[in-house]
């Protein structure tokens, strides 16, 4: 005999619409670069193969891009607690580093472009400027929300930890798929 006195409980998982916005935009990039990613793969089964060192300037902004989302996270904890003074001098920090990511980003493929590493030179070579110009331009496009977050913060603290942490949440997955990008050009490298 059953006990009918346990009641069924089904949980739901809801997010806001801003939330929902993102995750999906996560799964279209997510989407995308497994794509790209695979194409290179074919591409390099095809005998053509990458031949570059990869400049010392990748290494130096994958810690800049590392650096931005560990402030970010400490960002939050400021806002959850209420330390809007030192929330808003560290989220201008973060940005910065965002920026200098690019920077340092536009700065090596200028060096490999020196080295004869052209788009036009080889499908391997288009590929890698595919790849991480495409995700310069996501980064752009988070650094645009972010600033845009920012100062919806400065005018109103409603929904303060919602917007932060769609923010943060795009910012965290962006430096992941650098990470995956940056393994996955030292991996082919080799």
């Amino acid at each position: 005999m059953e006990n009918n006195n346990s009641k069924s409980t089904t949980s739901q998982i809801t997010f806001s619409p801003s939330r929902q916005l993102i995750l999906w935009l996560m799964i279209s990039i997510v989407m995308l670069f497994a794509g790209l990613t695979s194409s290179v793969i074919v591409s390099l089964g095809n005998g053509k193969m990458i031949t570059f060192s990869i400049p010392a300037l990748m290494w130096i902004s994958t810690c800049t891009i590392i650096l931005s989302s560990l402030i970010l996270e400490r960002n939050y904890f400021q806002l959850k607690t209420g330390k809007m003074a030192i929330f808003i001098r560290e989220s201008k920090l973060s940005l910065i580093f965002g920026f200098v990511f690019l920077l340092l980003q536009l700065l090596a493929f200028i060096k490999l472009y020196q080295q004869g590493i052209h788009i036009s030179s080889d499908i391997s070579y288009s590929y890698l400027y595919l790849l991480t110009f495409t995700h310069g331009i996501h980064l752009t496009v988070a650094i645009v929300y972010g600033i845009w977050v920012f100062f919806r913060l400065h005018k109103t603290a409603s929904h303060s930890l919602m917007l932060f942490g769609n923010f943060r949440l795009l910012w965290h997955f962006l430096t992941v798929l650098w990470l995956y990008l940056f393994l996955f050009l030292l991996l082919i490298l080799s």
